[in-house]
């Protein structure tokens, strides 16, 4: 069974997302049709405002999930979240049941080593963020386009149509690999970029304010201004939220994170998750 984000009708529909308590117990809530046109009226507006200014970010995101058959393809699951909230965690979770995983984190540094995406960057922001070895600094570029929209939204310009292909690349070899059962899309742009449309479920993965900082301060040595500012990079997360089809909890438990995982890969694989 595959799924694709498809506009419901304006006047009538709605639609369920499942939802883990924080007991690990899960349960179906219902989206109605005025919160789906809610959703939609924000993204219309959040990607005319500020974010997806690109034709080929121009995307209609809906909180509901029209579902058809198509025999034979394998689901593809996006993870969307806080930064901290574990994604790339939850990733490598899902991994061992046999998910194969596409970073975008990864592509991104990929993108930056092709030979005309580092000419055009350093181009634009000169020869200070590049490091030693004449390769971009990763960390010097941050701190100026995350500084400022309009230098974050010219980067993403440049690298996110090369994360786009390589991306779809991944996923179509993905599904050709016998071994994998499903693949994950671990992006943090996933929605703001449009490339959930490449999904066929999206997860929210949530945890606390507090412990999300808590492990950018220890895995990235990042400071609180540093956290907010990616942050604020980003669609807020109650927007994030309501348009994921279900909500996992990441506050450390990992037998609770395990069992809402199994619970969501046995409803969308259509087989025990084991």
């Amino acid at each position: 069974m595959v799924c694709r984000p498809e506009p419901l009708p304006r006047e009538e529909g709605g639609g369920r997302l499942w939802t883990f308590a924080r007991g690990g117990r899960g349960t179906w809530a219902n989206v109605s049709a005025k919160e789906t046109a809610t959703n939609r009226l924000w993204v219309a507006s959040a990607i005319a405002d500020d974010f997806g200014l690109a034709a080929w970010r121009r995307r209609e995101l809906v909180a509901a999930t029209v579902c058809r058959t198509a025999g034979g393809t394998k689901p593809v699951i996006g993870l969307v979240g806080g930064i901290g909230s574990g994604k790339s965690y939850v990733a490598r979770c899902l991994q061992n049941y046999g998910g194969y995983v596409v970073e975008a984190d990864r592509l991104g540094h990929e993108a930056l080593r092709q030979p005309n995406i580092r000419a055009a960057v350093v181009q634009r922001w000169g020869q200070d963020i590049l490091d030693a070895s004449g390769d971009i600094d990763r960390s010097r570029l941050a701190a100026i386009v995350f500084r400022d929209p309009q230098q974050r939204r010219a980067l993403e310009a440049l690298v996110h149509p090369y994360i786009s292909r390589r991306m779809q690349e991944e996923i179509a070899r993905a599904q050709g690999d016998p071994a994998v059962r499903f693949v994950v899309v671990d992006a943090a742009l996933l929605l703001e970029t449009g490339w959930h449309q490449l999904c066929d479920h999206v997860i929210f993965v949530d945890a606390p304010e507090e412990l999300r900082l808590a492990r950018t301060q220890q895995s990235r040595g990042w400071t609180a201004a540093e956290w907010q500012a990616r942050e604020s990079a980003q669609w807020p997360l109650a927007e994030k939220r309501r348009l994921a089809d279900a909500v996992v909890e990441n506050s450390g438990d990992t037998a609770q994170l395990c069992q809402q995982l199994e619970t969501l890969l046995r409803a969308w694989l259509g087989d025990h998750s084991d």
